[in-house]
């Protein structure tokens, strides 16, 4: 073997490896080029160090000698073995080169030189680099800043023609491992480019990484043929990677002229100089995939790498499915590889996913999106970095803001989904991720470029950017309506693919103006700050306009008539929801598909309807599409309050009571209609005989919530329990396992993920709204005939929708009673219901006693949420059912829980979003009385031994309740902000939310609080003693301490576990 490896423990600095080689393995290859002449040129190491020296003595004699400390600058355009020469030349002579991309801006130069305090510079005659050389000079002397050039010769001819009187250029101060070593710069996305230092240790490290991989890529020859020297990933590979591994790079020739190379150049010159292994940006792959004959010759590199932006899916999938072996080779300027370099072939899974490299710290934070987190890394002993930008978890590390989003499956694999800093949080508090979405708009072949924008607003718009031949001047209607019709079919790709917050409407595609072109960063991505900035108005504008307009061809009458209103919803309604087909009039559209985007679309365009028709507005419910989610009822709304404004004298007001009466009607009609088919008769056939041993099997509902998990972790590790199926409604991604979904919410909960291979399991995906709950014949039945106990856990949280929205959860529990009541056993399966302290929903709990574990016989308790009044009338149809049949039902009210083993505690309730707030605001709120939050997985335990109890009604909460003066003492210590009144506290709140026109326009990215700003309004509103205004209900609980002997056991919850909820909020940067 002619390469014998380095030491790499730090004790040689890089440029001590090159004189390493150049005396232990002088004849293994380093460089490998074709000259003008056709030949074939090996350049060994012996060769390659000794012009490094070459250069180093023409630097000393140009430059002078120094004291380690001086930096040296180079612009240049030049063949990758002079730029390699030149930057090891200067290291070796105790420079710190910097090398410069040529694709910034003048400003952008010169801001790298000043900050770097830049005195000399190696550049190259060529006009463009002249160009910007003298437009930087002009910037800097206006600041009093002056350079000395010096030409950057080119090496070729002393890299083939070895010379007789090498000369080794004398050690300068010998540096230390963290002394700096070179210099790079990032991409200046949204700003100015900033300079990232790399010192002696970390070049080792990045050297290093390489060999955690499956490929040895000694003897290996890697093309860079269509990657500038300047760019990260060339210098890592050619200065770093050879030294360590044995690599041979391949290139242009030194003598071939300068320019920027096509497709079929570097593929040919690839293959001419025998390369096995290839990097090149993606766009280079898109090219070759358009030629059988080229895809056939990447079938014979070992491996192609990719980097710098995405590659299209399409092109990615056909060239895996034709047998090249392309990788991802994921990393950045200020860390070095990240992704595991190189694996040996793509991942069956899908050759967009990678392994993160074994030798990083990694820290992976959820990004509240499924299987979507954020990469944090942590400095090591053996990797370190340039510099950290956050703290997580009490330890100093660098956040690199990247998305990762984790194979469903195989959960060790990710791909790149986009970057947090892009991310749009809407005034909602949802977050768009837009590189995945701009990704598929980008797929048109009339789309250039595509930037998202929506941060601070209700939904999201997109700025597109057509291709050149494809010029749209946006001020043409009908030439904006051409190419909206061109482009409608990728759209809709994308909006099948972006989750329902991030539908793009068209009216909120926005065309660039050809004379305003997109801004772009060296690396040819959209400068996206810039272009929001660029295109503030038209945003604006264009948001305004979606607010204003309703396009629908439903002219104004000349009387409201309820025929009208109904055509008018019924239009309305379709045109928001045009992927549902033959919408009833009275079907309720919240289970059709609408959203929150679609009910503000539908809101927003009756309004609009109603002002053009003299209808005084204001007082017009913000949620009156949630209140009357059917065309049939939107239709009765909008007479009612058309025909109201109009001073007719014909107008019927209704009072506050008439709601109230309406209300408890739906109530107690919906228990009547599930309660009807029940008779005494019914459940517990006999079939078993009474004294038969029956084994213990439970029936989940819900276990992939934050309480479901802690339930499932408890029956699976309880040996009594046999058996467990754990039901689940499908996921809203259709490639997404159940088994993937539950593995994470065990891992967001610090659970033992192996409890999921227990024989004991069976994870089923059904429809409890569906009479067979959507499984097959055969697992109906095998429940029916095995489970003696159904834990009925799952149920929306939409505060936002109505009772008739509410509606198919409570006959999902009725199926799942006619299941129980179907049992061949002699007592029917014991049936567990989680409902909530939330029944008291209509009631001052600083006037209420302990509420007695007994059912709430008057409905208007509960009156307030469709959520609140679904479990008023759940419980009430089961106990009237355990009156009329064999039915066993233990209704579980729930207190308020907190956080889990690991302090996950969800930052978008109530507590956790003040907390979470407290920074921004500057403050947090007193806040008295007594806090019974009983810990998620405490909870979990007590519900399961609540299987046995004969009792119909329990109360779970704290047995030994917290002030909550105590609680929000210690919140303030942790963050270090002042205690003051609530109602101040609100008032700060509301200074920082920045509302217009109803809709918030702060970003709300540190700020939870500001989605429950209503909520917080409204407990302030219904209390005296505003100290006491989120005070929950307290409940009676002796019943259930006898039930579950867990709450016997518990202690006062501690400072300790309080801290775990800071910790795990911290960690999600708030």
């Amino acid at each position: 073997m002619t390469f014998k490896p380095p030491p790499l423990n730090g004790t040689l600095t890089l440029p001590e490896i090159y004189d390493w080689h150049l005396d232990h393995s002088p004849n293994h290859p380093l460089f490998v080029f074709r000259s003008a002449d056709d030949k074939l040129h090996r350049i060994p190491w012996s060769q390659g160090v000794q012009t490094v020296h070459l250069a180093a003595n023409f630097f000393l004699d140009q430059i002078g000698t120094n004291n380690g400390n001086t930096v040296i600058a180079i612009l240049a355009i030049t063949d990758a073995f002079s730029y390699f020469i030149a930057t090891m030349g200067l290291m070796r002579a105790g420079y710190q080169p910097f090398p410069l991309s040529n694709r910034n801006s003048p400003a952008g130069i010169a801001h790298l030189i000043k900050e770097m305090k830049v005195t000399h510079i190696i550049t190259t005659g060529d006009h463009s680099t002249q160009q910007l050389l003298a437009a930087s000079s002009d910037v800097l002397e206006s600041e009093g800043v002056r350079l000395w050039c010096i030409s950057l010769p080119r090496f070729g001819d002393e890299l083939i023609k070895p010379s007789q009187s090498f000369k080794r250029c004398p050690v300068p101060v010998r540096a230390k491992p963290d002394d700096v070593a070179l210099i790079l710069h990032s991409s200046g996305s949204t700003t100015f480019p900033k300079p990232v230092i790399s010192t002696h240790r970390m070049l080792i490290e990045r050297g290093r990484a390489f060999m955690f991989g499956d490929m040895d890529f000694c003897g290996h020859v890697m093309s860079t043929h269509s990657v500038p020297m300047y760019r990260r990933s060339h210098l890592f590979i050619s200065l770093c990677l050879t030294a360590a591994t044995g690599l041979a790079i391949s290139g242009f020739g030194p003598d071939s002229p300068i320019a920027t190379p096509s497709p079929e150049q570097v593929l040919f010159e690839a293959r001419a100089t025998q390369s096995s292994v290839m990097i090149c940006v993606p766009s280079y792959l898109e090219s070759w995939a358009l030629s059988d004959t080229d895809v056939k010759a990447l079938n014979a590199f070992s491996a192609i790498m990719f980097a710098g932006a995405p590659l299209s899916k399409q092109v990615g999938d056909y060239l895996v499915s034709a047998g090249v072996t392309i990788i991802l080779a994921y990393g950045s300027t200020e860390t070095g590889p990240i992704a595991k370099m190189l694996p040996s072939k793509p991942h069956p899974e899908g050759w967009e996913y990678f392994e993160l490299s074994p030798d990083l710290d990694t820290i992976l934070v959820p990004e509240g999106e499924d299987r979507v987190f954020r990469l944090v890394l942590a400095p090591s002993n053996g990797h370190a970095f340039p510099f950290t930008n956050s703290r997580v978890n009490g330890r100093d590390v660098y956040d690199t803001n990247d998305l990762l989003e984790q194979h469903p499956v195989n959960t060790h694999l990710y791909r790149l989904y986009g970057r947090s800093d892009d991310q749009l949080m809407h005034s909602t508090g949802e977050k768009t991720s837009p590189v995945p979405i701009e990704n598929i708009l980008t797929q048109h072949p009339k789309v250039q470029h595509a930037v998202m924008f929506g941060r601070g607003r209700f939904h999201a718009g997109v700025i597109i950017e057509p291709t050149p031949e494809c010029s749209i001047n946006p001020l043409e209607l009908t030439e904006v309506a051409r190419f909206m019709d061109e482009i409608e079919y990728i759209l809709v790709k994308a909006n099948k693919f972006a989750p329902a917050h991030s539908k793009i409407f068209k009216e909120m595609v926005l065309i660039a103006d050809h004379k305003r072109p997109l801004e772009y960063t060296p690396k040819g991505t959209p400068k996206r700050g810039s272009i929001l900035q660029a295109y503030a108005k038209e945003i604006d504008d264009a948001y305004m306009a979606f607010e204003e307009s309703s396009a629908l061809d439903v002219a104004l009458p000349e009387s409201w008539t309820p025929a009208y209103s109904l055509e008018l919803a019924r239009a309305v309604v379709k045109k928001a929801l045009p992927d549902a087909h033959d919408i009833q009039n009275d079907a309720d559209i919240f289970q059709l598909g609408c959203d929150s985007l679609h009910a503000t679309r539908i809101h927003n365009t009756l309004v609009q309807y109603l002002r053009r028709f003299a209808v005084d507005v204001a007082s017009v419910p913000r949620h009156f599409v949630y209140m009357n989610p059917t065309i049939e009822r939107l239709a009765q709304f909008l007479s009612h309050i058309a025909n109201a404004g109009v001073d007719t004298g014909t107008a019927r007001h209704a009072s506050p009571d008439d709601g109230l009466t309406s209300k408890i009607s739906q109530m107690t009609d919906l228990v009547s209609k599930y309660t009807s088919h029940a008779s005494a008769a019914t459940g517990g056939s006999g079939a078993h005989a009474a004294d038969e041993a029956i084994e213990e099997v439970v029936l989940l509902t819900g276990s992939t919530g934050g309480l479901g998990a802690f339930v499932l972790e408890a029956l699976l590790t309880n040996p009594d329990i046999k058996a467990v199926y754990a039901l689940n409604r499908k996921g809203a991604d259709p490639k997404e396992t159940l088994q993937s979904r539950q593995t994470r919410s065990f891992e967001w909960n610090g659970i033992d993920v192996r409890l999921l291979g227990s024989p004991q399991l069976t994870l089923v995906e059904a429809d409890v709204t569906q009479p067979d709950l959507e499984i097959s014949a055969g697992l109906y039945e095998e429940l029916r005939t095995r489970v003696t106990c159904i834990i009925h856990n799952a149920w929306k949280v939409d505060f936002n929708l109505s009772l008739l929205s509410m509606e198919p959860l409570i006959a999902g529990t009725r199926h799942l009673v006619d299941l129980a009541l179907a049992s061949p056993h002699a007592s029917t399966p014991k049936f567990i219901f989680v409902s909530s302290v939330g029944v008291f929903s209509n009631t001052d709990a600083t006037k209420l006693g302990p509420i007695p574990e007994e059912p709430v016989l008057d409905p208007s308790v509960s009156v307030g949420t469709g959520y609140s009044e679904s479990k008023w009338v759940t419980e009430t149809m089961l106990h009237t059912l355990a009156q009329r049949t064999a039915l066993r039902p233990t209704v579980v009210r729930l207190g308020q829980l907190c956080g889990g083993r690991n302090g996950h505690w969800r930052a978008s309730e109530w507590f956790p979003a003040i907390v979470c707030s407290g920074a921004m605001v500057g403050s947090l709120p007193i806040l008295h009385g007594d806090a019974s939050w009983l810990p998620t997985h405490v909870a979990a335990a007590a519900l399961v031994e609540m299987r046995t109890s004969s009792e119909t009604f329990l109360n779970l909460q704290h047995p030994q309740p917290v002030p909550m003066a105590s609680i929000m003492g210690l919140m303030s210590s942790l963050i270090n902000v002042p205690l003051v009144p609530f109602e101040t506290w609100v008032a700060a709140l509301e200074a920082k939310e920045g509302v217009r026109k109803g809709i918030v326009a702060n970003n709300g990215q540190n700020s939870p609080a500001l989605q429950l700003l209503g909520f917080f309004r409204a407990s302030l509103r219904g209390n005296e003693d505003s100290s006491l205004a989120l005070q929950t209900p307290d409940m009676a609980i002796e019943r259930a301490m006898l039930s579950a002997p867990t709450l016997s056991r518990q202690r006062t919850l501690t400072t300790k576990e309080m801290e775990r909820w800071v910790a795990y909020w911290n960690s999600l940067g708030h």
